[in-house]
């Protein structure tokens, strides 16, 4: 009886050879399974919308886009357009203090360095 030795070819890789054809496809399901998993991990709450709606106010394009996107469903306290109110005021009195006691903490944040050097009084 003649002994057949098979031999890897070069396209197969390591666990190819390792592992079974239903293996292998169960890897693979495996594998795209956990990229999906952990990209969809990115957690959308209230703070994250409020940080996109003043990244997208600055006008960056990506978190604009983001914020469009996956916000819209979240209830939270600093949007774009609560962000435009507080430039516009901010133009018109110049002061940090009287827009935080008009809008909130949170609504300085709305403002750039520039914003800020330009409007002050």
């Amino acid at each position: 009886m003649p002994i057949c030795l098979k031999y890897r070819s070069q396209s197969e890789s390591i666990f190819s050879v390792k592992l079974g054809p239903h293996r292998r496809i169960s890897l693979k399901i495996f594998i795209v399974f956990l990229f999906f998993l952990l990209n969809s991990c990115q957690g959308y709450n209230a703070q994250k919308c409020e940080e996109l709606a003043t990244q997208a106010f600055r006008g960056f394009p990506k978190e604009t886009n983001e914020y469009k996107h996956n916000c819209a469903s979240i209830p939270h306290d600093l949007t774009m357009n609560k962000c435009q109110q507080v430039l516009a005021f901010f133009i018109l009195k110049g002061k940090v203090e009287i827009i935080q006691k008009q809008f909130g903490e949170k609504s300085s944040k709305c403002l750039t360095k520039n914003d800020l050097e330009k409007f002050s009084r």
